[in-house]
Parts: C-alpha cells; structure tokens; sequence
C-alpha cells in the first residue's frame, strides 16, 4: 500500500503504510502543507497499516503538530496497531495526540 492523501468533507485522510521512510514522511509533508491553507484543519492519520514508526516519522508528526496548533486545527491518529501505540508511550509522544479508533 501507498500512502495516500485524501479530502472527505472537513477532514484531510492520510493513510499510512506499513513502514514509513524519510522520503516517505518528507513527501506527506510538503503534500499537506500545500492542501492545508484553510483554518481550523482537520487531520486524521489512518495508522491501520502502520507496524514501524521511524525517528523520521515522529519529527513530521511533531512538525505537522505545531503547523496544525498555529492554524487552531487538530491532528488525530486512527486505529493504532497495539505495537505503534505502545512506542507512542514508551517515548512520551502519546500525550501530544489525539486518537481516535473510527472515521
């Protein structure tokens, strides 16, 4: 699977897959700064897929954090594997999301 970007209503759709790289991670950033130019975004990340979460991946997830707070949107992750949601807590990066396990 290919990670893929999609509008539903008022919320932005990002389904991951199963092992995101830098390019991976780089490529979802530029493509979202470029469609979020509206305020109070809605972002939801469908981690179903995802089974590896890199360094990489969680700079972006700290970039798009702070580029959605000065918007006043809001970022979610959907349906976390267990694996992924525990590497979440394990570095304190769990408090800086929100979740969310249905569209």
């Amino acid at each position: 699977m290919k990670n893929a970007i999609k509008n539903i209503g008022m919320e932005t759709i990002i389904t991951m897959n199963k092992r995101m790289d830098l390019l991976d991670a780089q490529e979802i950033k530029m493509q979202l700064k470029t469609m979020l130019q509206i305020d109070k975004p809605c972002i939801c990340i469908d981690c179903t897929e995802l089974q590896y979460i890199s360094s990489n991946l969680f700079r972006s997830f700290i970039s798009l954090i702070k580029y959605i707070s000065r918007l006043d949107g809001q970022l979610f992750l959907i349906s976390m594997q267990p694996e992924v949601e525990n590497i979440l807590e394990l570095t304190g990066f769990s408090s800086l999301f929100n979740k969310k396990y249905c569209i």
